[in-house]
């Protein structure tokens, strides 16, 4: 979302391109996602530290 937000920010045009730049964006999230799960928020943690996290998170309310 900040990419399309940016985009449509630094351009200055019209909303035309709006629908467009979202599919390219879900399309690199997908891409990027199949190739490695991981975000690079988690990228230089190890596997321990990361499953400690998802259960900090999912036990977390909110």
């Amino acid at each position: 979302m900040s990419a399309v937000v940016l985009m449509m920010e630094l351009t200055g045009r019209d909303r035309s391109f709006i629908v467009p730049l979202l599919l390219a964006v879900v399309t690199a999230t997908l891409v990027a996602r199949s190739i490695e799960p991981r975000s690079i928020y988690e990228a230089r943690l190890s596997e321990d530290q990361v499953e400690a996290r998802r259960k900090a998170r999912d036990l977390s309310p909110g």
